[in-house]
């Protein structure tokens, strides 16, 4: 019966660590660009470019369109759009927090599920040990009650007898 445990223990922490090594989410390109935004305030898009190379096309394209960040008027009369310097903006910043949170909240109900996990299958070990404890001495401890009691009881038998 041990050896049941000793299994069940060993399958308890393999599932809790296959769970505890999935493959966290990496940051999509929007949140690494604004995460690059507000660490390095008055970049231009030649910065992003150089920074994102595999994304040119798409950061040309929404700071064209003004979708993301906001510009310095001055730098943006100077050069166009391209040669601007750019800064986040306050929506830029509250979606930043939205998503921090939300990925805070994602790896506390991880965290919480490893607990329980680990939880379920501690309790269950502890029950198949008790159980198993019990089979294999609860028949010698009643015989051995059993016969306490018997003498007890005879002993009591002949004290009232004497």
């Amino acid at each position: 019966m041990r050896s049941k445990i000793l299994i069940l223990i060993v399958i308890s922490i393999l599932i809790i660590l296959i769970f505890s090594s999935c493959k966290k989410n990496e940051d999509d390109i929007y949140i690494s660009i604004l995460k690059y935004g507000l660490k390095n305030p008055g970049f231009t898009m030649q910065d992003l470019i150089e920074k994102f190379p595999d994304h040119a096309e798409a950061i040309n394209m929404e700071l064209g369109r003004r979708n993301i960040f906001v510009y310095s008027e001055d730098s943006f009369a100077k050069g166009g759009y391209k040669n601007a310097k750019y800064y986040v903006s306050f929506n830029d910043r509250f979606l930043l927090m939205e998503h921090e949170q939300l990925i805070e909240a994602r790896n506390s109900s991880r965290k919480a599920m490893y607990i329980a996990t680990f939880s379920i299958f501690l309790n269950i070990i502890i029950l198949i040990f008790k159980k198993c404890n019990k089979t294999q001495s609860n028949t010698p401890i009643r015989k051995r009650k059993q016969e306490a009691i018997n003498r007890k009881s005879k002993e009591i038998k002949k004290q009232a007898t004497d």
